[in-house]
């Protein structure tokens, strides 16, 4: 299974989801596709090449993964059908040697019924073996998807972190938090923003934004 994820961006950076040669890719591969742009809003071409498709790729990986109480279920399942099956099976070989013991076309109805029970533990012992066999590969995919389910919030986890941290350096940057530390905007009274005294005439009102709040002022001198 691929998922083909991105995690957001703007629509044009996008675009490279509409192009007509992934579109093909999609709809041609013999491995299921799940499309996780990671956009709620654009629908892209993509999407409707895939098999699947999910908002994001957070979602897209909850739908990939099973989750493990319905892999336990499926394996509890397999092996009460086994069982039974194992059940059934020996219970009408016994019915058929009881058959067999009675008849007396039988010259040696002893080594018959030897036989058949030798045949009886034969297919016993095939079925356990069966069964043992399919419920250890079974174990080793719920480890294998444990342990992807393990990598997968990991990797997660540290985009999260490398997210936030961005999130973090762009609010530092903003103009709000470069007033907390200090700074003000002027403004004239058509809102222009003041960056030198040449765009100001004396006794003009003009008005400064302040981390707390704002005031208006009147420019004295020349």
């Amino acid at each position: 299974m691929i998922i083909a994820g991105r995690g957001g961006g703007s629509f044009e950076d996008l675009m490279a989801f509409n192009d007509e040669k992934v579109v093909r890719a999609y709809a041609n591969s013999r491995v299921p596709i799940i499309s996780a742009v990671g956009h709620q809003t654009d629908v892209l071409l993509s999407d409707f090449a895939a098999d699947y498709f999910t908002p994001t790729p957070t979602a897209a990986a909850e739908y990939a993964i099973p989750k493990e109480e319905d892999v336990l279920q499926f394996l509890s399942q397999l092996e009460g059908r086994i069982k039974s099956s194992l059940v059934t099976k020996i219970s009408s070989n016994r019915d058929r040697l009881r058959l067999l013991s009675g008849k007396f076309i039988f010259k040696e109805p002893m080594q018959l019924l030897n036989q058949r029970s030798q045949r009886v533990d034969e297919i016993g012992i095939r079925l356990q073996k069966a069964l043992s066999n399919k419920l250890n590969l079974a174990r080793v995919r719920l480890e294998r998807y444990q342990n992807l389910t393990s990598r997968i919030q990991n990797i997660l986890f540290h985009k999260k972190q490398k997210a936030e941290f961005w999130t973090s350096k762009v609010e530092d940057l903003s103009p709000a938090a470069t007033m907390k530390r200090g700074y003000s905007i002027l403004r004239n009274e058509n809102g222009k923003i003041i960056r030198s005294p040449e765009e100001t005439k004396p006794e003009e009102e003009l008005q400064v934004l302040l981390s707390g709040g704002t005031m208006q002022v009147i420019r004295k001198g020349k």
